[in-house]
């Protein structure tokens, strides 16, 4: 921890998984999951962990967007990394189709089935679509919080659902157990495992430096990540800066991943950490185990003051 800002560190492995830009049906993959697609994922675990309903409803709203929106997306900065590589495989899927208008037309006609016949043939409700899946040796997870931040919007909730509140120094606890209880990543077919999960300390903060992970382009004022790959995926309410997100509406932005393509007998992308520098109100973190992330400053404790250089100090 620094200060009152802790780092918590999940591995997951994910044989396969598929997270879709909206509308739902969309065959495409991102190569990492999205920061709202993160944030659902530790919002479950947390849900589990503490033991509330998520369809309950508190105030016209469930417990579920709560802790999704409210919670995890709007105070906690998470990020990934693939462990080296990651690659793209395509599964033909036989899929029953949500919508058919020729079908809905023949209902609302009100045409008479013959004998012996199916009033919705199996072939017309059937379909044989391509779908992107990726692939990849692990999945590091990172989640950023401030331990007060935090610990208040949570117990906020917790009060409206009649449990006891928790203390900020319990929070690091909280979330790493909460991250072990993640089954899960992006859609219900692909199954994860968390193989481990644990606080990770801070050594450095800096201005500029090497990032390791995903990071929203518009934090970074410079880099060197011209062969990454640039991504625009569905935010969360504190990448946005405070300004208000929809959790229903998709309003995506660029996403640099630490990732590069290169082909060796077939095309897959490469871990690729890249040279960066935080623009202001920003910093990168430097880990104990040697990964980074960048973080807003407002997530930081104390000793991080605007306007610092380089290194700000050391916590553990």
């Amino acid at each position: 921890m620094y200060g009152e800002a802790a780092v918590i560190l999940a591995e997951l492995y994910v044989p396969l998984f598929r997270v879709s830009p909206p509308p739902l049906q969309t065959r495409i993959s991102y190569l990492l999951p999205s920061p709202r697609t993160l944030a659902g994922m530790i919002a479950s675990g947390l849900g589990r962990y503490l033991g509330l309903n998520p369809e309950a409803k508190v105030d016209g709203e469930n417990v579920r967007r709560r802790l999704m929106w409210n919670i995890i997306g709007s105070n906690i900065m998470v990020t990934c990394r693939a462990g080296t590589w990651a690659y793209k495989i395509s599964n033909t899927l036989r899929v029953w189709l949500i919508e058919r208008h020729d079908l809905l037309e023949e209902r609302k006609k009100g045409r008479k089935k013959e004998k012996g016949e199916e009033a919705f043939p199996k072939e017309k409700l059937m379909d044989a679509m391509i779908h992107e899946y990726v692939s990849c040796d692990k999945l590091i997870v990172y989640a950023i919080t401030n331990l007060d931040r935090f610990a208040r919007e949570l117990n906020t909730l917790l009060r409206d659902v009649g449990r006891d509140e928790v203390d900020p120094s319990e929070v690091p606890e909280m979330l790493v157990r909460s991250m072990r209880l993640i089954d899960r990543v992006g859609d219900s077919e692909s199954i994860a495992t968390t193989v481990t999960a644990s606080l990770v300390g801070i050594s450095e903060i800096a201005e500029e430096g090497t990032l390791s992970t995903m990071a929203p382009a518009k934090w970074i004022e410079a880099h060197d990540s011209n062969m990454n790959i640039v991504q625009d995926m569905p935010i969360t309410p504190l990448i946005e800066e405070g300004q208000s997100v929809n959790i229903n509406k998709y309003r995506p932005q660029a996403m640099i991943l630490p990732l590069r393509p290169k082909f060796d007998k077939i095309l897959y992308y490469e871990n690729a950490p890249y040279m960066a520098r935080a623009r202001e109100g920003y910093r990168i973190l430097v880990l104990e185990n040697g990964d980074s992330v960048i973080a807003p400053e407002r997530l930081l404790y104390g000793e991080m003051r605007k306007g610092r250089r380089k290194k700000d100090g050391r916590g553990g």
